[in-house]
């Protein structure tokens, strides 16, 4: 009988039984999906801002604040706050800036010094770090408006404001962006 067992070829071992390890792995995924599904976050991240060490080994400078320039136009007793803002827009191309202008028309004849102040306190709280504007007044203004103005750019409250004040004309200011006019045929 023992040769008989030689003879007979043996019975194929059943193979161990994946089911169970299996529905411990499906129940895990489904305990995990809402857990997943719950903390992820769909926002999109617009950028990430890296200063990196140059081929010197010295670290990147700065990038510039968000207001590019700072100009008051003085007509008569009438105020203009032009102001160049940066464009911060992931789809906007490196340089591009949006001029933003306020009119502060006269107050009882005279320059709105106050509301030029607020409107300047505004541009300052966008980018802390600049402190220069330009300063136009017309060709026919009197000095004694002048320095008025400067001193109300310069401080507010006893506080600095915009304490680089330069003193220019018409042609050192920036063109307003004009659509440009195609000629008629």
């Amino acid at each position: 009988m023992s040769q008989l067992r030689r003879l007979r070829p043996p019975r194929p071992r059943s193979a161990p039984d994946l089911r169970p390890g299996l529905l411990s792995v499906v129940g895990l995924l489904f305990m995990l999906l809402p857990f997943l599904l719950l903390t992820t976050s769909i926002q999109k991240l617009t950028g990430i801002d890296l200063a990196l060490a140059g081929s010197t080994g010295e670290l990147a400078p700065l990038p510039p604040g968000t207001v590019e320039a700072v100009e008051v136009h003085l007509q008569g007793h009438a105020l203009r706050l032009r102001s160049a803002l940066r464009t911060r827009d992931v789809t906007a191309s490196q340089g591009d800036v949006t001029w933003s202008e306020t009119a502060l028309p006269p107050v009882q004849g005279a320059m709105d010094l106050t509301g030029l102040q607020d409107a300047l306190l505004r541009v300052q709280a966008l980018d802390p770090e600049h402190h220069r504007v330009l300063v136009v007044p017309d060709d026919d203004t009197p000095t004694s408006r002048v320095v008025a103005l400067v001193d109300a750019v310069g401080s507010h409250r006893g506080l600095p404001l915009f304490p680089e004040v330069v003193l220019g004309g018409a042609e050192l200011s920036q063109p307003s962006p004009t659509p440009s006019a195609e000629p008629a045929p």
